[in-house]
């Protein structure tokens, strides 16, 4: 828990992990009317950097777009091999 202070009577050895929705708005000077981005991030327990750290577009990014799957081709060599094999 971020906002408890450390009690030793009360310690717990759980280890968390924490996460935040980060909204950031424009400047005052510009619309207000929708944010510039939503973030979300992953602190180190100490709060001096990040595990990740990234727009909810980059990560939106990952799912778009055709997925192609490749799948090598493995009959040649198999069947080269193969074929050396039976010469033997």
């Amino acid at each position: 828990d971020l906002f408890r202070e450390e009690d030793s009577k009360h310690h717990n050895d759980i280890d968390t992990l924490g996460v935040l929705l980060i909204n950031i708005n424009p400047p005052y000077h510009e619309s207000q009317a929708s944010m510039m981005d939503l973030r979300i991030v992953v602190p180190f327990t100490n709060m001096k950097g990040f595990h990740y750290n990234k727009s909810v577009t980059e990560l939106l990014a990952f799912y778009s777009g055709e997925k192609k799957i490749v799948i090598p081709d493995m009959v040649l060599p198999k069947l080269k091999k193969r074929l050396k094999d039976q010469e033997k």
